[in-house]
């Protein structure tokens, strides 16, 4: 088995360990305020009233609820995740409030089914992470992700990171490590998915190393936002003219 292999069954593990729980703990180890980041990251999606708006690692689907709240016409919205425990959850939450037209993908970040330039504004909320954190097939996901992307298009990632300042990145990993680990792994149950997410949360990049990131993949900068000390980030993207046509045998 490939390492690419092996590090998408664990997070498949992961997050059909904790799926359940995965909500709750989000809200209290946030102190409620990932609520109200998703919320930012909605409206920086819909603000520009897109047609065809695509939710990336979509998870239990809030940032989906928050993006259909907003909508001033009928967007078509689809939310993509490689877990189906997740997806399961997301579309019980949605059918609650009576969202079913949201359309639920499951399947790989790095084989998405959609055309190039498919999307007006695509999404990704707390999930850039997992798909590149220690991962070979990082560039492609990223590629993948800028393949669907229309010229012009926005792209918004919401993401935890490495805070630039040294004191509060100290403080960040000890609240990683002895608040995070065990409160996620009493409530889920799952020590070792927690784990994962503190040490992939307090070793990924800063938010100027991802904003490097999307400007290498053809996007220009054009809103950042720091949240928890600087620990999450949200940034808007728009994907140049030029770089609209992305072949994915290009990958690597």
């Amino acid at each position: 088995m490939t390492v690419s292999k092996k590090t998408q069954n664990r997070l498949l593990d992961y997050y059909s360990n904790i799926h359940n729980r995965y909500d709750i703990v989000n809200r209290l180890f946030t102190f409620g305020r990932d609520i109200a980041w998703r919320a930012d990251a909605a409206v920086a999606c819909m603000e520009d009233d897109p047609e065809e708006v695509l939710d990336v690692c979509c998870g239990t689907g809030d940032l989906l609820i928050g993006a259909s709240m907003r909508t001033k016409k009928q967007s078509n919205i689809t939310g993509y995740d490689f877990s189906r425990a997740m997806l399961s959850l997301a579309k019980t939450k949605l059918g609650n409030r009576g969202l079913d037209r949201i359309r639920l993908v499951q399947g790989d970040a790095g084989e998405m089914p959609f055309s190039d330039c498919s999307f007006d504004c695509l999404t990704i909320g707390f999930g850039i992470r997992n798909l590149v954190f220690e991962n070979p097939l990082a560039k492609k996901r990223l590629g993948e992700m800028c393949r669907v992307v229309r010229d012009g298009g926005k792209m918004v990632v919401l993401e935890s990171g490495i805070p630039s300042s040294r004191i509060i990145k100290i403080f960040h990993a000890l609240f990683l490590y002895l608040f995070l680990v065990p409160l996620g792994g009493i409530i889920s149950g799952d020590w070792k998915a927690y784990a994962y997410l503190a040490r992939s949360s307090s070793r990924f990049r800063t938010r100027s190393e991802i904003e490097k990131t999307l400007q290498e993949k053809g996007f220009a900068i054009v809103t950042v936002k720091e949240y928890f000390f600087g620990a999450v980030h949200l940034i808007v993207a728009i994907k140049k003219q030029q770089n609209s046509l992305v072949h994915k045998e290009n990958y690597v």
